[in-house]
């Protein structure tokens, strides 16, 4: 049975406590997970992921997780010893790119398909759990695909109710789309939502 997923709509610490605090509180006492900050090269944030995951950790009382970093992709061979992963933000292409290029997109897959934990943070790490991932103005290629873990759905992140009208973009992708503002977080299992940390999302169909 596939693992739970969890969607952050992008945001400090403090708009996805609820959505962290349901994350951490899955993983078992002492268990290992791997944070993939990949999205972030050249970013300084790169430089600061490990101890932004510290203070993470200890904001919501687990001191106890063992996180692993993970730089380079092609490093990762194998996700035995992980209860979860959790993917950062950054640039979504440029992760989608990696995972294509490493080969970890498959390793990924089969991590959830058998009850792996899947977090995509930040924005840039929960557009890639979706079908398409060209839901931002940034992302220039159209019908960029994503890992599609989340059934036809795909993810626009940081969305502002009253400025943005996707209505259209299902009728060209052929699928839903799913738009969370920045304090929105979604829980997946097997590819339906199972639960969701605020009302204030909107589905486009």
């Amino acid at each position: 049975m596939a693992g739970r997923i969890y969607i952050s709509g992008g945001g400090s610490a403090e708009d996805t406590k609820q959505l962290d605090e349901l994350f951490f509180n899955e993983l078992p006492a002492g268990s290992k997970f791997l944070f993939v900050v990949t999205g972030f090269q050249g970013d300084p944030r790169e430089q600061t992921a490990r101890q932004w995951m510290i203070d993470l950790l200890l904001m919501h009382h687990r001191p106890d997780l063992i996180c692993q970093m993970a730089y380079d992709l092609n490093d990762i061979t194998s996700l035995a010893d992980y209860h979860a992963v959790y993917i950062g933000g950054g640039d979504a292409t440029l992760l989608m790119n990696e995972m294509d290029d490493s080969g970890f997109e498959r390793i990924l897959m089969r991590f959830n398909f058998y009850g792996g934990v899947l977090y995509g943070g930040g924005s840039g790490g929960g557009l890639i759990m979706g079908k398409y991932i060209d839901t931002s103005s940034e992302i220039k290629t159209v019908f960029r695909t994503g890992l599609d873990l989340i059934g036809r759905y795909s993810i626009r992140a940081h969305y502002e109710h009253m400025r943005e009208d996707w209505s259209s973009w299902p009728v060209k992708h052929g699928g839903p789309l799913l738009c969370l503002p920045t304090d929105v977080g979604v829980v997946f299992k097997d590819g339906k939502i199972e639960s969701t940390t605020s009302h204030r999302y909107k589905i486009f169909e």
